[in-house]
């Protein structure tokens, strides 16, 4: 199945900026135009105090239970309220890439429950599987993902891995992230599984970048089975038990869901236990110690010389009918697209086949996977770029450009004048507009707006801004004697 890719509304606004090049106004001040994040207000920050460098545990003998949330859900804004009343604190897991889009908690809302007392976390920009990604591809969607949570103002040091997929090499980035401690899923006894493993953590985890915790709570689970957990965890005495949650619910429940009624009445029955001194319920972070530390450096993909193809894998490499690496579809609107590969002009390639039927509104295109940096390429802001795609198509289409954000998000950036309809191959050629400040990469693609077919076949992209001239030394300058 093909994933298909949302396409999104753009705010531009225009910035004034004293020195670099730009065009000027009247005023011989510098304008350069800035793409503000459609998403996250920007003068939504949070001002943190500093977390407890020492773990903040119970008596001796006694558990420590962490109430953890994943994938920033809406919903969720709730759970910490919940929590809130009952005086508890947890720890709430995000994807800063979704932050403010439709189902998921916005910047206000991660203030609120800051404010709260509850812990902000990181679980990557887009909870991508990261195990399939290269790894200088997942340490992107790490390091970015804290790197913005920090700049937005949270104490940062948890982290929990998306799919509860940890490998060896994901546990180094994510400690070269900056990183305390991640968590993972389905190393500890459960209501599902895992009927052998041990109950608890240890107090301080022998691998901090493995930290073990049951399988998710799920519909399926009954008050019973979360207080089972816990009784467990009594029974053993000293240990750490993070239990992970994702939706809360009424009508509208799923698998990875908890009802809401429920979820509150675990939280009364953990608040009595609390009160009686037989349990700690504690923030992952708090539960674990350690400082914030300050960001790390980030492994970008340098943008292409202007003289190289900056795209990767621009000839469509590859075998019908998969899609050739780095390329995937995307649409948006009232419309019926339909995606396939065909036989390309060479050996070895094949040709992306978009047919659009039923169309109402919006788009359809192939475009390089927007991602942080592995297929979407890096640009330079200020610099204009030449777009070529080889292309027959039985209707008039256009070439759409998306910008990524700094934070690894991604928004409609720019489209071309339409190209006409043809039957034979040809090329379809465009100059983007100065990259606005702000954007640090770009996708693009040949769109169709109305039904048709469009094949296509090949890619190009190159980096057409002359590099500023160094100066030249007048021969009759001289020191004044």
């Amino acid at each position: 199945m093909f994933l298909v890719i949302i396409g999104m509304a753009v705010q531009f606004g225009i910035s004034r900026l004293i020195g670099g090049s730009a065009e000027t106004d009247d005023n011989q001040d510098i304008v350069q135009p800035v793409v503000h994040d459609p998403y996250v207000p920007q003068d939504r920050l949070f001002t943190a105090s500093e977390p407890p460098v020492e773990p903040l545990g119970g008596a001796p003998g006694m558990p420590v239970v962490s109430m953890t949330f994943d994938d920033g859900f809406a919903d969720q804004i709730r759970a910490a309220r919940t929590m809130s009343q009952y005086g508890m604190e947890g720890t709430f897991y995000v994807n800063s890439g979704t932050i403010g889009t439709p189902g998921h908690l916005t910047s206000d809302d991660l203030i609120e429950i800051a404010n709260g007392g509850h812990e902000i976390g990181g679980h990557t920009v887009n909870h991508s599987i990261i195990e399939a990604l290269p790894i200088e591809e997942a340490q992107r969607e790490i390091c970015i993902d804290r790197k913005t949570l920090l700049e937005w103002g949270f104490p940062v040091r948890s982290f929990a891995y998306p799919f509860g997929a940890a490998t060896p090499p994901l546990e180094e980035a994510v400690e070269a992230c900056g990183y305390n401690s991640a968590r993972d899923l389905g190393d500890l006894r459960s209501v599902t599984g895992c009927f052998d493993c041990p109950v608890t953590e240890h107090p301080v985890p022998p691998q901090m970048m493995l930290v073990r915790a049951p399988a998710q709570v799920e519909i399926s689970w009954t008050i019973e089975d979360l207080q089972q957990r816990v009784l467990e965890a009594m029974d053993v005495g000293t240990g750490l038990l993070p239990l992970t949650f994702h939706r809360l619910c009424t009508d509208d429940c799923n698998q990875i869901s908890i009802r809401e009624p429920l979820f509150a009445q675990f939280v009364a029955w953990l608040s009595e236990l609390e009160r009686a001194g037989r349990i700690a319920v504690r923030p992952m972070g708090d539960a674990l110690g350690g400082p914030v530390q300050p960001a790390r450096p980030v492994p970008a993909r340098s943008p292409a010389p202007a003289e190289s193809n900056a795209l990767t894998n621009p000839n469509l490499q590859g075998t019908a009918p998969e899609l050739p690496e780095c390329w995937s579809p995307a649409s948006w609107g009232a419309n019926s697209p339909t995606f396939a590969t065909v036989p390309g002009e060479t050996p070895g390639t094949v040709g992306l086949e978009l047919t659009m039927d039923d169309h109402v509104d919006g788009d359809a295109k192939f475009m390089p996977v927007p991602d942080l940096g592995t297929c979407a390429p890096s640009v330079v802001p200020g610099h204009r770029y030449v777009l070529k795609v080889r292309y027959r198509s039985t209707a008039p289409t256009q070439l759409v450009v998306q910008y990524r954000l700094a934070r690894g998000v991604w928004t409609f950036g720019a489209a071309s004048p339409e190209f006409a309809s043809t039957e034979h191959p040809t090329w379809a050629e465009w100059t983007t507009p100065p990259i606005p400040v702000g954007v640090t990469g770009i996708s693009f693609g040949l769109s169709l707006a109305r039904n048709g077919t469009l094949v296509t076949s090949g890619y190009e992209m190159y980096d057409r801004t002359p590099e500023p001239s160094s100066p030249v030394s007048d021969p009759h300058e001289g020191s004044t004697r």
